[in-house]
């Protein structure tokens, strides 16, 4: 079977799309990943074919980082303005990419994936990595900062953050969609999601609410744990005393590094 696995975003959104890949290609299938050009070497090491979409992520933020930290409302601007940039520049490069593909899989910032799919009659499959990012009364919206709050209080974040979409990105989408002979789309969320998403988490951390709206796949962690030792340097000082914790921040940029 030929799979497409289409991603965008940073090594958070990539590296579990890349260990998904392996295993699809363990098991005999014929596998591209499509995401951006920063990760092709990545790719390369794990012998998985790779085909670049978008634009250097990495190299974004880091040229945006003053931007992203000057608050809410700036990063939301600077987050709108990427996506109205990438989502037609992924239609384009991701329609000729994979244009046999049986399965497209997508997960992050990829806005293009399930148009596509559509636009080629292929199967897709929207992978989500935290539970929040799935619709139901039962749970806030993930960009909602309070956790807790009555059904009807969730009900109206979702509407939302469906008018949100519509309103912030509604028109690129659609625009792109046109760009390869689709209709516009009545419903942002169910296009970018599908009609069964994955949910790659550990259930133990991260439980699916009770009420979702459609059939959520689990499929676990898809971190890309290895086999290989850690360097030297870093095995001494894990063994030096107690283990120490962890925290991470992931591909956060910081205008002030030092």
């Amino acid at each position: 079977m030929r799979i497409a696995l289409a991603a965008d975003g940073t090594r958070g959104d990539i590296h579990p799309m890349l260990a998904l890949a392996r295993a699809f290609d363990r098991h005999g299938h014929q596998v591209l990943l499509c995401g951006p050009p920063n990760f092709a070497e990545d790719a390369a090491r794990c012998g998985i074919d790779f085909h670049p979409v978008g634009r250097d992520v990495r190299a974004y933020l880091e040229s945006r980082a003053e931007i992203l930290h000057a608050g809410v409302l700036s990063s939301l601007g600077e987050g709108k303005r990427y996506v109205r940039e990438q989502v037609g520049i992924q239609m384009r490069e991701l329609v000729v990419a994979v244009d046999r593909a049986d399965w497209i899989f997508a997960a992050g910032s990829q806005f293009a994936a399930s148009s596509v799919a559509e636009r080629l009659g292929a199967r897709y499959r929207m992978v989500a990595y935290c539970p929040s990012l799935l619709r139901s009364p039962d749970q806030t919206p993930f960009v909602v900062p309070r956790g807790e709050l009555p059904r009807w209080a969730n009900r109206a974040a979702w509407w939302g953050v469906e008018a949100l979409v519509k309103r912030g990105i509604g028109r690129a989408i659609d625009d792109a969609r046109v760009s390869i002979g689709l209709s516009p789309a009545r419903d942002y969320y169910r296009l970018l999601f599908g009609e069964r998403p994955a949910l790659a988490a550990e259930a133990i951390l991260a439980p699916l609410a009770r009420d979702l709206e459609r059939e959520v796949v689990t499929i676990g962690c898809l971190h890309p744990f290895d086999a290989e030792p850690l360097p030297p340097k870093l095995e001494a000082f894990l063994a030096a005393g107690d283990p120490p914790i962890y925290i991470g921040f992931g591909s956060m940029p910081d205008p002030e590094p030092e």
